[in-house]
């Protein structure tokens, strides 16, 4: 598998939000998905992957205020409770699937409820005007223990991970333009990452459009304000009124946020002088 850098011919545009919806659970949702779905109705996006929106008639509420520039969208089932994920796009989907992760925690663990909302890896097929064949995958890994937790806890997302990364290097094989994105619960250089990378021959978008910037680790620590717009850092930020006062990790604590949510894309076109084939890595700014 060869990796060259090269922007697509047509860049797509995809925004990629958590919604944190779990109905009588989640603080002023109503209004965090009004507000929510006012401002992606302004929006020009092509391609909306969003977690955590499990209740229907949210999603009906989103879909409605997008359908002019999304006209078409997917809300995937996927446990006793929903998978949360969703898929709005500006061009027609032709195919959908969903793959629930073999470990999604325990169903003792009541109040963590991955395993009642199963977890998953979701995708849509699109059919570009230009592109063809675009496969889109959005998922949400399991979340308990972070990048410092049990051991036991980090192989649950670690098998989500083997089994996303999976499912998105077969797209690929298949000659379909892949954009990965989702809440995966996971600094960059944590191991599910890797994982996802390496074998599904992923790349970061943020990482291949924001080339010049230097990883916080390895100079001085970014000011929240920095932290997202430099590095792309948005979870778990101090300047979310709504975690604010969370408990964070040490790692968030030192370098101001977490990184858990991320947009990867892989293009493969089929190479002229060999039977292999070539991997066009695309530059998406907006991710």
């Amino acid at each position: 598998m060869t990796v060259q850098k090269r922007v697509p011919p047509t860049p797509q545009h995809s925004l990629d939000p958590c919604m944190k919806g779990l109905k009588y659970v989640s603080k002023y949702r109503n209004e965090r998905v009004d507000a929510i779905a006012r401002f992606l109705s302004q929006t020009d996006y092509d391609i909306i992957a969003l977690q955590e929106l499990w209740v229907f008639s949210d999603y009906e509420h989103v879909r409605s205020a997008v359908s002019k520039n999304l006209p078409y969208a997917k809300f995937f089932y996927s446990g006793a409770l929903g998978s949360g994920l969703v898929i709005f796009s500006k061009f027609p989907i032709v195919a959908a699937t969903i793959q629930p992760y073999s470990l999604n925690g325990s169903p003792i663990d009541v109040i963590a409820g991955d395993w009642f909302v199963g977890k998953a890896a979701a995708s849509v097929l699109i059919a570009h005007p230009v592109l063809g064949q675009v496969q889109i995958f959005n998922t949400h890994l399991f979340a308990k223990g972070g990048d410092e937790g049990p051991e036991h806890q980090k192989a649950h997302r670690l098998v989500n991970a083997w089994e996303f990364a999976k499912l998105a290097r077969q797209a690929a094989d298949l000659g379909r333009y892949v954009i990965a994105a989702g809440d995966f619960n996971s600094v960059p250089a944590a191991p599910p990452m890797s994982i996802i990378r390496d074998h599904a021959g992923l790349t970061d978008a943020w990482v291949q459009s924001h080339g010049h910037v230097r990883d916080p680790s390895m100079g001085s620590i970014p000011t929240p304000t920095d932290a997202i717009h430099v590095h792309g850092v948005t979870a778990d930020s101090p300047l979310n009124t709504y975690s604010a006062g969370k408990a964070l990790e040490p790692y968030a604590k030192r370098f101001k946020a977490n990184v858990s949510i991320m947009c990867f894309t892989v293009i493969p076109l089929p190479s002229p002088k060999t039977e292999s084939r070539t991997y066009v890595v695309s530059t998406p700014r907006s991710c």
